[in-house]
Parts: C-alpha cells; structure tokens; sequence
C-alpha cells in the first residue's frame, strides 16, 4: 500500500513500538517486515518484540 503523496512526500514518522506516550526501539535492535496480502508489499517495518 503506497500512501505517497505531494503531501505525504518527504514526511518521516517515527519507528519503534509506542509505549508509555513514546517511540522505543526492540531492545535487540531486530525488526521484521510487515507484508500486505494483497499484492506482497513491505508496508511496515516494526520492532521484534520479546516478551
């Protein structure tokens, strides 16, 4: 899904898992790919958290 736009462009969001009210990285540091069903696009990529 590519929600790109001339708005959009350019526009960077933070990473992580949001806890607490803020953006934390794994403690690892590994991520994995978040793929849409619908045509295989890595739409996300987000933290590998282990609980």
């Amino acid at each position: 899904m590519n929600v790109e736009s001339s708005f959009t462009k350019g526009l960077s969001l933070p990473g992580g898992a949001f806890i607490n009210g803020a953006f934390h990285a794994a403690k690892s540091g590994k991520t994995f790919e978040t793929i849409t069903p619908y045509d295989g696009e890595v739409i996300a990529n987000l933290p590998f958290l282990q609980m």
